[in-house]
């Protein structure tokens, strides 16, 4: 997508294309930073990012030193998204799945036991 946007620099108006859907980025580092150059090429759009794990960015999971490129993009972009739902495992007594810790702020409960 990331290399058809620079080619066509129009192309997600003519697409048609208001909102973003990107599915666990991060397995790269250099997916980070290309997502946040789709944004740049595509500014009426809105993104929404699932199981993205936006904790790691945004609390130095990756090191400033040995990810400079990555540490830019968490300040001037990663920073500025509003986090809706938030949920991930927590091993309880050596099972990794025992709970789960659940942020929301949407109206909707948030239940974290199994």
């Amino acid at each position: 997508l990331y290399r058809q946007l620079q080619s066509q620099p129009n192309l997600a108006e003519s697409l048609g294309s208001k909102t973003f859907i990107f599915v666990n980025p991060g397995f790269n580092v250099e997916e980070w930073i290309i997502l946040s150059k789709i944004s740049d090429l595509t500014k009426s759009s809105s993104i929404i990012i699932i199981n993205g794990n936006l904790d790691r960015l945004r609390k130095g999971y990756y090191p400033s030193f040995f990810y400079p490129g990555l540490a830019a993009v968490t300040k001037s972009f990663y920073l500025q998204f509003e986090q809706t739902f938030f949920l991930s495992p927590i091993a309880v007594n050596g099972d990794r799945l025992g709970a789960w810790l659940c942020r929301s702020s949407l109206a909707a409960p948030c239940y974290g036991t199994l």
